[in-house]
């Protein structure tokens, strides 16, 4: 959404741009506390696929791939932080690889009191998927939505929207143009569409549409309101407004 994935190391301003204001009218309309994640898209996935960085180390190479999947993801966050600043918006980097600690790729220890402190302040928090420390692997790398997990865990959330270039189709809609939407997705149905959503709306080295939905299912537990929505100007804001305009995910 704010990259350009088939293009290493391409920005999508006008997509980029397009989300940031419309989550700086929310909070002015609302006065809301709000926690921004992104995805590395064409930055550090470039460089991670590379060095298989999400399999740990692997080889003499691994450390530094480590630290340029690293210095990658900080890159575009550094991008995505500017966007907001140029509008005014108190935003700041939350990173992950610098506070917390994982276990075989998730989120196993962090310290998450600068966030409360930063939204006390009228500060959002901006983090990001991110490489990370990991006690059995070495080192991983994590994605928002893992963040989320974790986030949404310690600090129960009203509302959690995960954007995605599309909303939860039975099938690719890129490949099949009778894909149908899938407007609810509850705990006791998600074996059966499970496999539909293997492999669909593509793959990157934190996984696919199907990874999406496993870990938006781990934050419904967590959270009041959990919805994947598509990146379509006006839909984040609608959402962020209350309006079901993607796929809720019921735990």
């Amino acid at each position: 959404m704010i990259t350009d994935k088939t293009k290493p190391y391409t920005v999508d301003y006008p997509s980029l741009r397009m989300l940031c204001n419309e989550v700086a009218t929310a909070r002015k309309e609302g006065g809301m506390k709000i926690i921004i994640g992104h995805g590395g898209g064409s930055f550090p996935h470039t460089s991670a696929e590379k060095y298989k960085t999400q399999n740990g180390l692997v080889d003499e190479n691994s450390t530094f791939g480590f630290c340029v999947v690293g210095k990658d993801a900080a890159r575009l966050n550094m991008i995505v932080i500017d966007e907001f600043l140029k509008i005014g918006e108190s935003a700041f980097t939350l990173k992950v690889s610098s506070s917390a600690i994982a276990k075989n790729g998730k989120i196993h220890r962090w310290d998450v009191e600068p966030v409360r402190y930063l939204l006390e302040m009228d500060v959002m928090p901006v983090t990001y998927g991110d490489v990370i420390l990991d006690l059995e692997k070495g080192c991983t790398i994590v994605s928002t939505e893992e963040i989320f997990r974790y986030l949404a865990k310690k600090f129960r959330p009203e509302k959690v929207i995960l954007v995605s270039k599309y909303v939860v189709y039975d099938s690719d809609p890129q490949k099949n143009p009778n894909a149908k939407k899938i407007d609810k997705i509850e705990r006791e149905e998600f074996e059966n569409i499970k496999l539909k959503l293997s492999g669909s709306h593509g793959f990157d080295v934190t996984g696919g549409m199907l990874k999406k939905v496993e870990l938006a299912m781990e934050i419904a537990k967590h959270a009041k309101h959990v919805e994947i929505i598509s990146s379509k100007p006006g839909n984040l804001l609608q959402a962020i407004r209350g309006e079901h305009v993607g796929t809720i995910i019921k735990n």
